[in-house]
């Protein structure tokens, strides 16, 4: 994983989530390796986990306002995630949704683009 100016970070509670690319093909020319997860870390810097694995980049992570899940930005959809991994794509890819953003009472805002 290495740090890109894309990075963008939110903070929860005890966790930060950001958006980092990462390359696949280390060591190779081939860029189609390289892809935008979403990540989070503890503040300690400890804990560092992956939620999602996905051939499509994520960007732009969420934290809902419980702390339990991150809505992010894939393929023209919005898509929420557990901490555990389980998703569930809230809108259609051909929509072309981004910057997903949370209301107070846990339901996603979302903003098309």
């Amino acid at each position: 994983m290495t740090d890109s100016p894309a990075a963008a970070g939110a903070k929860r509670g005890r966790s930060i989530c950001s958006c980092t690319h990462h390359d696949e093909t280390a060591g190779s020319t081939d860029r189609d390796g390289v892809r935008f997860d979403i990540y989070t870390i503890g503040v300690d810097g400890k804990d560092l986990r992956r939620p999602i694995r996905s051939q499509e980049d994520a960007f732009e992570p969420a934290w809902s306002p419980d702390g339990r899940e991150i809505a992010f930005s894939r393929g023209g959809a919005i898509v929420v995630v557990t901490l555990s991994g389980v998703e569930r794509q809230l809108t259609d890819p051909e929509d072309n949704d981004s910057s997903p953003a949370w209301s107070p009472a846990s339901e996603t805002d979302k903003e098309g683009s």
